[in-house]
């Protein structure tokens, strides 16, 4: 007997672990994987984008550079960054505009410049104490 749960979990924690991706990559109709950050990775899966590794998120300034450029943000509802990544870029998440929620760890260090621009569905945002800075511009 396998536990489709527990299946999908180690799935997703190997996939988490892969330490050669560099660009995008869409692993199935549901899962696509990718860099935001030189140790910083995403996971993203029915609506939910998983965020995780070491220190600093890329900015997201030049648009022929969007990170997201190969994904439908607009299935994007909820992000959640996990502890270990540093800073959320600037413009990070902007026109991401189903997301409702975000959590953001103690281990966020600093915010950058206009991370949610065009996100006006987002009405929950969890943020840790710990956060010390965050860009007046936001």
């Amino acid at each position: 007997f396998f536990d489709q749960t527990l299946g999908t979990f180690l799935f997703k924690e190997i996939i988490k672990s892969l330490e050669f991706l560099e660009g995008n990559m869409k692993i199935s109709k549901e899962l696509t994987v990718g860099r935001c950050g030189p140790n910083v990775r995403f996971l993203l899966e029915n609506g939910t984008l998983e965020i995780y590794g070491s220190g600093e998120m890329k900015s997201n300034d030049d648009p022929e550079e969007d990170i997201w450029k190969e994904l439908n943000k607009e299935m994007i509802e909820m992000i959640y960054i996990e502890k270990g990544v540093t800073t959320i870029g600037n413009k990070m998440f902007n026109n991401f505009v189903k997301l409702q929620s975000i959590y953001i760890p103690s281990t966020i260090e600093t915010i950058g410049i206009n991370p949610f621009i065009g996100c006006n569905e987002l009405s929950n945002v969890e943020i840790d104490r710990n956060v010390s800075s965050q860009d007046s511009n936001n």
